[in-house]
């Protein structure tokens, strides 16, 4: 095993120990970064397609050729607009908790 595998198995050891409610908050806390947020949406849509069909490059690029050029809608897209609302709202809710108890150590 590679040291990034070794680390990686580390942090997945100690993620999968947390508590359901500490597991939500890093997932928040991740979310909250958008480059990060985008590459986890893009690698949860590529695990979707895994099994999807595949067509060869010269089947797609004829069919391309034969059609005029228009805006293509991409498929899942409602998917990917449901997945990054779900993130931001986790996002959210990290944040309001944060000003929760910044308001609540104030006092």
């Amino acid at each position: 095993m590679m040291h990034t595998e070794a680390t990686a198995e580390v942090f997945w050891t100690a993620f999968k120990a947390l508590s359901r409610k500490e597991q939500d908050a890093v997932v928040a806390r991740l979310a909250q970064d958008k480059t990060l947020r985008e590459d986890l949406i893009d690698i949860a849509i590529g695990y979707e397609r895994l099994g999807g069909t595949t067509y060869p490059l010269e089947e797609v690029l004829r069919k391309i050729e034969g059609q005029k050029r228009r805006p293509v809608k991409k498929a899942g897209s409602n998917r990917m607009a449901e997945k990054r609302k779900v993130i931001k709202l986790l996002a959210k809710k990290s944040a309001k908790k944060k000003t929760a108890a910044k308001k609540s150590r104030a006092k």
